[in-house]
């Protein structure tokens, strides 16, 4: 991205955020127009738009549906690894209470945010999370109702406990979706400049 940001001659704002996952975050800016550069593991994209893209997209276009809300709710799992930084981690929301998904919290693991509903925010320089804690999460809602996903209360405890088919799996595919649309539109401007370049 970098190479794409010196072609383009884009001015660049910020390179890295202390965060995790999501550090090599890029912000540039190019004929007025905002670039945000995503991570390249899919689960630090995810977490780097929901908290920054989706953030610049409510700014440019006031759309309340992306404007983003935290709520607090009560952990049922432990979380045992040490956040130095800030740290974003996926997590099925249900009732007041969050789980955390079976399948790894890795940056390049997508697999377990298969069910997940939000994000829990874990502040720089917490030791670990046990289970009853309160932590606040970031809700994935849906942009144009402004409602939360739907309510997993039907579930049995069973499928809870499994917590990877549960919720809305919509939201993976329409990060898919933005990241591919996103490198076309890259690929578009650079071609752009190389044939302007080229014309001079």
């Amino acid at each position: 991205m970098h190479q794409v940001i010196q072609i383009l001659h884009a001015k660049r704002i910020f390179w890295r955020v202390n965060m995790k996952p999501g550090t090599p975050a890029i912000y540039a800016v190019y004929e007025n127009k905002p670039l945000l550069c995503l991570s390249g593991n899919p689960f630090a994209a995810i977490a780097t738009f929901e908290l920054m893209g989706k953030q610049l997209l409510y700014k440019l276009g006031q759309d309340p549906g992306l404007r983003e809300v935290r709520k607090e709710a009560i952990l049922q799992d432990k979380f045992l690894k040490e956040s130095r930084g800030r740290r974003l981690i996926r997590a099925i929301y249900d009732e007041g209470r969050v789980y955390l998904p079976k399948g790894g919290h890795s940056s390049g693991i997508l697999g377990s945010m298969v069910g997940c509903n939000c994000l829990i925010d874990i502040k720089p320089g917490t030791p670990k999370l046990d289970k009853g804690e309160k932590v606040e999460r970031i809700t994935f809602e849906n942009s144009y109702i402004g409602k939360e996903k739907e309510d997993l209360s039907h579930l049995s405890v069973s499928s809870k406990s499994d917590r990877v088919k549960t919720g809305d799996d919509n939201t993976i595919m329409g990060y898919f979706l933005l990241l591919l649309i996103s490198g076309i539109c890259l690929s578009i401007l650079i071609d752009e400049k190389q044939r302007q370049k080229k014309g001079e």
